[in-house]
């Protein structure tokens, strides 16, 4: 089963991810509304994804995509972006620190399964869509 950590601090799409990852690919999904609850979380297990958003009030994105990839445990962990904006610069600065991909909001759920599909593809994961889709 994929297990799926989802980090936004606007519950309504923190919901909405939750849905369309259940209905496509029945996965256990975890959420956070910032990046320092999601760090605990990742303390306690560990993730195939981590969905995160990268404007949040207490620990921001990039915070806790350089907390991520800093970790010995998790530094692999695919990480994909979601942002409201597309500002070049910042989307870079992601890239840079290791993002696998990112989205803008509002996620178009077929864009949004085909990059999930990407990533776990890169990461040698495939096992999981399989198992989802049988």
């Amino acid at each position: 089963m994929m297990r799926v950590l989802v980090v936004d601090d606007d519950p309504n799409i923190r919901s909405a991810l939750r849905r369309l990852l259940l209905f496509k690919y029945h996965a256990e999904v975890t959420e956070a509304a910032d990046g320092s609850v999601a760090l605990q979380h990742l303390l306690r297990g560990t993730f195939d994804l981590v969905l995160l958003d990268m404007h949040m009030r207490t620990m921001d994105g990039m915070e806790t995509l350089r907390a991520i990839r800093r970790s010995p445990s998790h530094g692999t962990t695919p990480v994909i972006m979601l942002t409201g904006s597309s500002d070049e610069d910042l989307i870079k600065r992601a890239i840079a620190l290791g993002v696998e991909d990112y989205l803008v909001k509002p996620v178009d759920a077929p864009l949004l399964f085909a990059r999930i599909a990407l990533v776990l593809a890169r990461h040698g994961k495939n096992a999981l869509l399989d198992a989802a889709n049988a």
